[in-house]
């Protein structure tokens, strides 16, 4: 248990760590956008997702070694790619199970998708044609998901999906 308000400063501090240092992929690099992942990348998805759904802070941190790599081994998916991973079968309880989660784990996960999106817009590397083939794959509405690119409102987007 946490008793104090300088080890929970401490656990954030860790935490927030585990984005940095970056894969193979350099930053500022557009990435290519593919309506599938590889099994690899859509168990790396599965395994991130399903441990910050259900593991404690402390819990977490115990793994940060191992989301670190996995994490490492996406940085090159698209981040709509990354999302039709997030909601295809596999995956999409504990997409939604993470969303329903409150506090570091999900702030953490939206915060790396917000700044891919933003990258990947910034390259204009977002087209109308890829949202149109997210929306296929993933029985989303275009016109809502078009409605948050256009306002660049990334952060909505995940939540909505």
């Amino acid at each position: 248990m946490i008793r104090s308000t300088s080890n929970i400063s401490n656990l954030y501090t860790v935490w927030s760590s585990l984005d940095s240092g970056k894969g193979n992929w350099k930053k500022g690099k557009p990435r290519q956008f593919s309506s599938q992942l590889s099994n690899d990348e859509l168990n790396n998805i599965k395994y991130i997702l399903e441990r910050l759904s259900s593991k404690s802070l402390i819990g977490l941190l115990k793994e940060k070694r191992e989301l670190k790599k996995r994490g490492q081994r996406l940085d090159h998916v698209h981040p709509l790619t990354f999302f039709i991973g997030v909601l295809s079968p596999q995956c999409v309880s504990a997409f939604y199970s993470l969303k329903h989660r409150k506090g570091l784990p999900l702030d953490e996960f939206v915060k790396g998708a917000v700044e891919s999106f933003h990258d990947e817009r910034k390259h204009g590397n977002i087209s109308d044609s890829q949202l149109q083939t997210f929306a296929k794959i993933t029985g989303r509405c275009i016109h809502q998901i078009r409605a948050f690119v256009n306002s660049n409102d990334w952060k909505g987007l995940i939540r909505w999906l």
